[in-house]
């Protein structure tokens, strides 16, 4: 509630016509509420959904959709005609759960998101969209001031401050509203695929655990600890080092969309690679139990020789 509440004045004091950008804040207030709720009472997945797609659907009344992916093919823009209102909401729904299910430790979804919303603004500003690259100048200042208390540290062995439920729906909700209203509309020079890259390590990681999920029979939207950075910890790594690991692959996709942007690399090519990375991310995913098995052979050898002290506590 501090970052949200920081944002609002921010906003108010920054020259910015909110009103031709009225879904924005309106989506930021409400999830920001319906998270404080859900954090104090649990009210359900079901029931947070609900209002993740409302406030989807605000932004499609607003016309902030999708109205094409580009020219992924290269036989010209894929444009959705009719399913691009559903198609938006669906996509904005998915990047709030998406960010809310990385948010399992400390620091990574405010890193990540850092990382991308920084990415977003640079994309605006060479694309001349001065307003949103200052709403995503505005979120970047406020994640790295509460990144400060949330990362840990020689200094901070436990965060001080947590996004909760409240924190992680708005940072989701932000990155999908910017990248749909940077790449959508005939005055935009940004390609969506070139976008992707900067949202392609929570996408992933939603769709490796949800897919998970389903094929268990359990519900899509259930908190469990399969997610990459679960994983990594139970391997042995420290919190601090399963962070830097993942910040680190998201800072390489960052550079890696600016520099499709700014090189002028052909949509279909930016696809094919995206594509590649993304099957990666999820086969490594669904196979997660080898390697978990291979870092338990490596630690138990390690042990044996005597270069490892086994853990305490």
């Amino acid at each position: 509630m501090a970052l949200l509440a920081a944002l609002i004045v921010a906003a108010t004091l920054t020259p910015v016509n909110w009103w031709a950008l009225w879904s924005l804040p309106l989506g930021v207030v409400v999830l920001g509420l319906l998270g404080l709720v859900d954090d104090l009472v649990d009210i359900g997945s079901i029931v947070r959904l609900v209002v993740q797609l409302g406030v989807a659907w605000i932004m499609v009344v607003a016309g902030v959709q999708i109205v094409s992916l580009g020219n992924l093919l290269g036989t010209g823009p894929l444009n959705l005609g009719w399913v691009g209102p559903a198609f938006t909401i669906l996509c904005v729904a998915f990047m709030i759960n998406a960010i809310n299910m990385m948010d399992g430790i400390d620091g990574l979804a405010g890193s990540i998101s850092l990382l991308a919303v920084a990415g977003l603004s640079v994309l605006a500003l060479s694309a001349g969209m001065d307003a949103k690259a200052a709403v995503g100048v505005l979120l970047a200042s406020g994640l790295a001031a509460f990144l400060l208390f949330n990362l840990r540290s020689p200094w901070l062995r436990r965060a001080a401050v947590f996004l909760g439920d409240s924190g992680s729906m708005v940072l989701g909700f932000v990155l999908a509203w910017l990248a749909v209203a940077i790449t959508q509309g005939p005055a935009s020079s940004v390609a969506p695929i070139s976008i992707a890259f900067l949202l392609l390590l929570p996408a992933a990681d939603s769709l490796s655990v949800s897919f998970r999920r389903l094929r268990r029979g359990r519900n899509p939207l259930a908190a469990d600890r399969t997610h990459l950075h679960h994983v990594l910890c139970r391997a042995g790594f420290p919190v601090s080092t399963v962070v830097a690991l993942i910040a680190g692959n998201q800072l390489a996709l960052v550079l890696l969309a600016l520099a499709c942007h700014f090189g002028s690399c052909p949509e279909p090519l930016q696809f094919a690679l995206f594509t590649l990375l993304l099957l990666a991310y999820v086969g490594f995913s669904l196979n997660a139990h080898h390697f978990l098995r291979a870092m338990r052979r490596l630690r138990r050898r390690r042990l044996a020789a005597g270069r490892l002290k086994p853990e305490i506590g």
